[in-house]
């Protein structure tokens, strides 16, 4: 996990450090804005900045497993077919969370709940 965090880290500090760096050159050296390569290299440094929303569910794909299974459970909700996530010696039916109070179990504990009433309706009848 601190491994991860590190990466997400690097990954930011690379993708947003030039963007930065032009902006405070830019801010100090009024002169730069003649500069005919400054369009271009605004617009590099802006895009690297930009793609940094790419990287990071790359990354927690890569090194979180948990993740890497509910991505591939979301997915294979809604993508026709059979996604499972690898299985690793790490993920244990312990380590999964345990969703409650969702919709669902509201759902299957009313009906449930109608269920017996009907049964002891029946009896009464």
């Amino acid at each position: 996990m601190v491994k991860m965090m590190l990466t997400v880290v690097a990954v930011f500090t690379t993708c947003w450090l030039p963007f930065n760096i032009l902006l405070v050159a830019w801010a100090n050296d009024e002169t730069l804005s003649e500069w005919k390569g400054l369009p271009y290299l605004w617009f590099a440094c802006h895009w690297l900045a930009m793609s940094h929303t790419c990287y990071n569910p790359l990354i927690y794909c890569w090194m979180n497993t948990r993740f890497r299974a509910g991505f591939c459970s979301a997915l294979g909700r809604v993508v026709p077919g059979e996604l499972r996530a690898p299985q690793s010696t790490a993920m244990t039916e312990h380590s999964v969370l345990q969703r409650v109070n969702t919709i669902g179990n509201v759902l299957q504990e009313n009906n449930s709940a109608f269920n017996k009433m009907a049964v002891i309706h029946e009896d009464v009848i």
